[in-house]
């Protein structure tokens, strides 16, 4: 695999996306060690130099390896899977997707749904949702 440079702010952000977090629930995960007004600043990349404290809180509440998020944060690339670009669903955030629908009949009927709905249907489908969750 190539090596594949991502600065912190995109690094954050397909995280985020990934694992379907918002800045409080970094927040909270972080125990309360890294604020969303904070996280917020390093996605809109207005906090150039985060501490070495803050990187080990938001490290903490987007579940990711220390030792990864310091490697992006000093301009480093990443290599393997975790690269941007890298696995759409990472184990852990698959697992958790997967025991969501099991345990819903709401998401089951509606994951059948959509397996049985053509590619072109599901594209359209997903502008209505996306534009719902809004």
């Amino acid at each position: 695999m190539t090596d594949s440079l991502e600065s912190l702010p995109q690094y954050v952000r397909r995280t985020m996306t990934e694992k379907a977090l918002r800045p409080k629930d970094v927040e909270i995960r972080s125990g309360n060690k890294i604020d969303d007004a904070y996280v917020l600043k390093i996605l809109q990349g207005k906090s150039k130099y985060p501490s070495v404290i803050k990187l080990q809180a938001l490290a903490k509440g987007l579940g990711v390896d220390e030792d990864e998020l310091f490697k992006v944060a000093r301009g480093l690339p990443l290599k393997g899977r975790y690269a941007r670009g890298g696995e759409p669903w990472p184990g852990p955030v698959l697992a958790k997707a997967i025991a969501g629908i099991v345990s819903s009949p709401e998401m089951t009927k509606a994951v059948k749904i959509l397996l049985a709905l053509s590619p072109e249907k599901r594209r359209r489908l997903l502008k209505i949702i996306e534009k719902e969750a809004k």
